[in-house]
């Protein structure tokens, strides 16, 4: 995602009360664990991470669908619409016109 959508999507997280306070939990936790991978004994780190990431991995699935659908929706909808308004009157049109047209001819046959 563009940098800008990206931003605004963090934004839409972090208007959520909720949300706020899990993204504080996985950062400290992950805090926690570096500063245990500062300490003397650099293999707590990879293990505090270890623990960590499946929680990070849960809440992203949890969260990412909604948000990415409202990106998308809020990226594709003008687009949609623009078309939309260029496009739809002379399709439909046509479908009309063929559709009576074939009417005609299948009426003119019996």
């Amino acid at each position: 995602a563009p940098p800008a959508q990206a931003g605004a999507a963090a934004e839409d997280l972090r208007a959520k009360p909720a949300v706020v306070a899990q993204l504080r939990g996985l950062r400290d936790a992950a805090k926690v664990a570096k500063e245990l991978g500062e300490g003397r004994n650099s293999q707590l780190e990879p293990i505090a991470m270890q623990a960590i990431a499946p929680l990070a991995e849960k809440w992203v699935r949890a969260h990412l669908p909604a948000l990415a659908e409202r990106r998308i929706d809020q990226t594709i909808r003008p687009v949609l619409q623009e078309w939309m308004d260029r496009n739809l009157e002379p399709i439909v049109e046509r479908v009309v016109r063929e559709e009576v047209a074939r009417l005609v001819e299948q009426a003119s046959k019996d």
